[in-house]
């Protein structure tokens, strides 16, 4: 079957070599090539035949068909025009997947985001932040989440106060998403070609609009101003921006630094 031929690295191989179709890091293009793993992934995702999928970064279609079995319809983002003919061809066997080509930060629109979506997504290092970003200004959206993400990025969304990964993606991502367990390890050997490092796949609950109701480019602008004066305190930090805090905020030391 099709989609069998995704997980053995010969015929994996071999479809690339058809399609004369070669692999960048620039796109993140290392496709995970086991099969049970893959299958623990989408467990997190919690699929039926009612779900609207949307998939950022389609590739070959290793997980868009594995999906597309399980829910009533799939729209799937595709950066690389390469990879367009070849997702083209094996959705004709599918009338439930959209293959739509372009950069996914350009061209996603509120439209792809009806009613309440699932999201499944493996984002590469150089984008990950950047599509988290924007996927968070369609939270409302957004039933859940399932990213397989880097280890590093993973431990700066995570991180502690005062750890050297703590920083402005950090204070974002608490504040936009909600990290469900558990947390799926997939080695760099599972996938193909492999990475410099080992992944993991996380359930992520978007916050609602009423829950955190600011622009999240708007967000990030804000708070990257605190970070690139961390040697002063937060109150002569309002200070050099002009700003006061309300009535909300009686209880905050100004005499921190962040």
């Amino acid at each position: 079957m099709l989609k069998d031929s995704f997980f053995s690295i010969n015929q994996l191989k071999s479809i690339l070599k058809d399609y004369n179709l070669r692999l960048t890091k620039r796109f993140g293009q290392n496709f995970l090539i086991d099969r049970n793993k893959a299958l623990q992934i989408l467990k997190l995702m919690e699929l039926s035949l009612q779900d609207k999928v949307v998939e950022i970064g389609a590739g070959i279609g290793t997980m868009t068909f594995l999906i597309a079995e399980r829910v009533s319809s799939v729209t799937a983002f595709e950066i690389d025009r390469g990879f367009l003919k070849l997702l083209n061809e094996y959705s004709k066997d599918f009338s439930n997947v959209q293959i739509i080509g372009g950069d996914f930060l350009k061209v996603a629109k509120i439209e792809n985001f009806p009613e309440k979506v699932k999201v499944y997504s493996s984002l590469p290092y150089n984008s990950a932040v950047k599509i988290l970003i924007r996927l968070a200004e369609f939270r409302d959206n957004i039933e859940r989440l399932v990213v397989l993400l880097p280890e590093e990025i993973v431990k700066r969304a995570q991180a502690e106060p005062s750890s050297k990964e703590y920083g402005v993606f950090t204070i974002f991502f608490s504040s936009y998403y909600k990290i469900e367990p558990p947390l799926i390890k997939v080695e760099r050997n599972l996938f193909f070609p492999s990475p410099d490092v080992d992944s993991k796949a996380m359930l992520l609950k978007p916050l609602s609009k009423k829950e955190i109701s600011y622009n999240p480019e708007d967000f990030i602008s804000f708070v990257s101003k605190f970070f690139q004066k961390r040697r002063k305190t937060l109150r002569n930090i309002l200070n050099d921006l002009d700003l006061k805090l309300d009535n909300r905020f009686y209880n905050l030391d100004l005499s921190v630094r962040p």
